[in-house]
């Protein structure tokens, strides 16, 4: 196995066809950009060659590219006994957090004026998303090469308006939608999984196959470390419905588990400037559960486990463990984060180790 780092200019052109690393991990993060870090001898590269904000990075295992992104900061160690820098970037995404809709966008169904908030929703929030990269990727300089990929799961529709005055980062949209008990999931290629174009694919409710029975990481058999949490902090037993303002028909306190479900625990609306509306039930779903929540660190060196592209976030696996006494542990999770690092010399799978962050999946029932 041969890891190789290329650095790019922003307009796509090589520039370092193979950077000289000698430490080297990335991560892949539901609804995140990801990470990496790469560290060099500045006796081998010059300041030019990793500049941050002016340079891309291409990550490729045996020929196969399973990171790509932005470098934002490099920090320089010129001791003499060292010499090294230590570069850190993040995925495509990345750049969504440095991006401003400075553009009025509407998303919703109507167009009298004033606008009647109790219309139905009519925009899926997937389109929305894709609309507003594909303005940014339209402006300037701004084009980075991302297509929209196929939508899996189901849809679900929302109303918005961004002002141009309200000044929102385009990655906070995404997280906007991300944390709704009925968003989407969200991931830009390459991926582990998908080394092809980027593409921005979405998912709803959840993200991608079944692997439950495929892929396992068996305690037993290759983990490194096992490490769990068991968390009952989100069992709700009371809760209280916002009364004032939005409801329509208003309600007030709420203390029955009937009353939650009807109503949920939460509303949610924006500021003066938005017409931003979500059902009040958006999080009860979510939060009233008669489950703890269990979440788990695996960590398996790459010649005793699956392959890297085996799964990927957002994919569901098992993870079973039985050597524990009294700790028996047999999940289906669903991949939250999964960290790759490589040491030298970088040439069987032994150097290579990923690290497995799951929360445990339940499948929903409404």
């Amino acid at each position: 196995m041969v890891w190789t780092v290329s650095i790019l200019n922003l307009n796509g052109t090589t520039r370092v066809a193979d950077l000289p690393w000698s430490e080297l991990s990335f991560t892949h993060v539901l609804n995140a950009p990801g990470s990496m870090e790469i560290g060099v001898s500045i006796n081998k590269v010059s300041r030019a060659d990793i500049e941050p904000g002016q340079s891309d990075y291409v990550i490729k295992q045996d020929g196969t590219t399973r990171a790509e992104g932005r470098i934002w900061n490099a920090r320089v160690d010129t001791n003499a006994s060292t010499l090294r820098a230590s570069i850190t970037g993040e995925g495509l995404a990345g750049i969504f957090a440095r991006r401003l809709i400075d553009w009025e966008s509407r998303y919703e169904p109507v167009t009298e004026s004033p606008t009647n908030i109790n219309t139905l929703y009519a925009i899926s929030q997937e389109d929305i998303l894709w609309d507003l990269v594909e303005r940014t990727q339209a402006e300037t300089g701004g084009d980075l090469g991302i297509t929209q990929g196929a939508h899996t799961g189901g849809t679900h529709n929302r109303r918005r308006w961004y002002c141009a005055e309200d000044g929102v980062f385009l990655a906070d949209v995404f997280d906007d939608f991300a944390s709704l008990s009925d968003g989407i999931d969200w991931a830009i290629s390459p991926t582990l999984t998908d080394s092809g174009l980027r593409e921005l694919v979405t998912f709803n409710p959840h993200r991608g196959t079944d692997l439950s029975g495929s892929i396992v990481l068996d305690g037993a058999v290759y983990l490194d470390t096992l490490s769990y949490e068991i968390d009952a902090g989100q069992i709700v037993t009371r809760g209280r419905s916002v009364a004032e303002g939005d409801c329509d028909p208003a309600v007030g306190d709420v203390t029955d588990a009937g009353a939650l479900a009807d109503y949920g625990l939460l509303e949610d609306f924006e500021g003066a400037n938005s017409d931003q509306v979500d059902d009040v039930g958006e999080l009860a779903a979510m939060l009233v559960s008669p489950h703890p929540v269990v979440g788990m660190d695996v960590t398996y060196e790459l010649t005793d486990g699956p392959a890297i592209g085996d799964f990927d976030v957002g994919d569901r696996i098992r993870v079973v463990d039985a050597n524990r006494p009294g700790w028996p542990l047999d999940i289906t999770g669903h991949v939250q984060e999964i960290e790759v690092t490589v040491q030298l010399p970088d040439t069987s799978d032994e150097t290579t180790f990923v690290r497995v962050n799951v929360s445990e999946w339940f499948e929903e029932t409404s």
